[in-house]
């Protein structure tokens, strides 16, 4: 009833109003945020089921040009493959060069020039050129034991190695060929890539049925 309460009440009508703005706008931001990771957790688990499902597959460990070229050889066959790159970068761009869309703009622009915009491709998340190319992968470390277990090793026809550090190789070899001996999956086939053509009596002696060096070929 006094100057001095009006201004009050106008002040604290004014907090009031902020205070339950900002508390609905926490909410609903928790509630979006909540959402999404609800929804990120079914498309991984839908996708581990998928790759727990594989059988007579082949794993690739590593999203280097030639991994790429290696799964997209085994896409054109028809084989059933998964990818498993720890690096998100890398592994976004072997699944771009299987993107048909991506790679048929680049293409014309190699062969004539033409201006074509890739951008909307480069644009996209993993998960969305996976969806668009069909391509199963994991970003994990596939030097990790549990990780060549979850891409169904022991079901696996063969496994290919192509990491660009020849000690990853090495340890991928030795764990794919001890799990497969362990997991009653004797004839997995193990193929690796070899940056130093001197290291490739390692691999062998590791347990791979064929190295293969790019850099010598």
């Amino acid at each position: 009833q006094t100057q001095s309460g009006r201004v009050f009440a106008i002040f604290f009508t004014l907090v009031a109003i902020g205070l339950a703005g900002y508390a609905i706008s926490s909410s609903a931001t928790i509630l979006f945020e909540t959402q999404q990771i609800n929804r990120e957790k079914r498309i991984f688990e839908k996708r581990m089921n998928q790759i727990a499902q594989l059988s007579n597959h082949i794993i690739v460990c590593g999203g280097s040009i030639i991994g790429n070229r290696a799964a997209g050889e085994f896409r054109r066959r028809g084989f059933s493959f998964v990818i498993i790159e720890p690096d998100e970068a890398k592994l976004k761009q072997a699944l771009l060069w299987m993107h048909e869309a991506y790679v048929d703009k680049r293409m014309r622009h190699y062969d004539s020039l033409e201006d074509v915009d890739w951008s909307i491709e480069e644009r996209m998340s993993i998960e969305e050129l996976a969806r668009d190319t069909g391509v199963l992968y994991m970003l994990e470390d596939p030097t990790e034991e549990q990780q060549l277990r979850a891409a169904a090793i022991h079901k696996a026809y063969g496994i290919v190695t192509v990491m660009e550090d020849d000690r990853d190789n090495t340890t991928i070899i030795l764990s794919a060929r001890d799990m497969a001996n362990r997991l009653n999956n004797p004839g997995l086939r193990i193929v690796g890539s070899d940056a130093d053509a001197n290291s490739m009596h390692t691999l062998y002696l590791a347990g791979a049925d064929r190295v293969v060096s790019p850099n010598i070929m």
